[in-house]
């Protein structure tokens, strides 16, 4: 069974929500060795196999944009020599910044596209009426930026079409 563990949690969550953790990894005879950032843990888990480059003490952006929010750490590394059971050099991360945005995720770049596109729609086909009213509308335009979105994550450009719109 395991016993020991390092546990990663959300940057955004607060003292309290540590301690919850904590006290949930306690509750499970789980003996928690760290909680960690889960930035650092990024941040730690890029460098491992890339040491080669810690001479040059380089600075990474780090991001996560999810469904609902977006996390983002500036970190640096270093090498670093340490003492105890197995000393020698290792590198060591530091979180220069942190920041979270809980309502700035995909669905939000979704929803701005969506009205992007109804509005292009409206000025081109020089409609005045307002089109969120009929639902399968809405529904199209929606399916549709969710496919211009996930298509616009790899290219620069993308033709849009919908049919049978109003």
């Amino acid at each position: 069974p395991m016993n020991n563990a390092v546990i990663t949690v959300p940057s955004y969550f607060t003292q309290a929500e540590r301690r919850a953790m904590l006290r949930a990894a306690d509750l499970a005879n789980i003996n928690v060795i760290q909680l960690l950032d889960d930035n650092a843990a990024v941040a730690l888990n890029y460098i491992l196999p890339r040491t080669k480059i810690l001479s040059e003490k380089p600075v990474y952006l780090f991001y996560d944009v999810g469904a609902s929010g977006t996390t983002a750490s500036v970190v640096s590394y270093q090498m670093a020599k340490t003492r105890g059971e197995d000393p020698g050099d290792f590198p060591h991360v530091f979180v220069r910044g942190a920041a979270s945005d809980p309502s700035l995720g995909t669905n939000t770049f979704i929803d701005r596209l969506q009205n992007h596109l109804m509005d292009r729609f409206k000025a081109a086909k020089k409609i005045t009426a307002d089109i969120t009213k009929n639902a399968r509308t809405v529904a199209k335009f929606r399916k549709e930026a969710v496919r211009v979105f996930k298509i616009l994550s790899a290219n620069k450009e993308i033709q849009s079409m919908a049919e049978e719109i109003y």
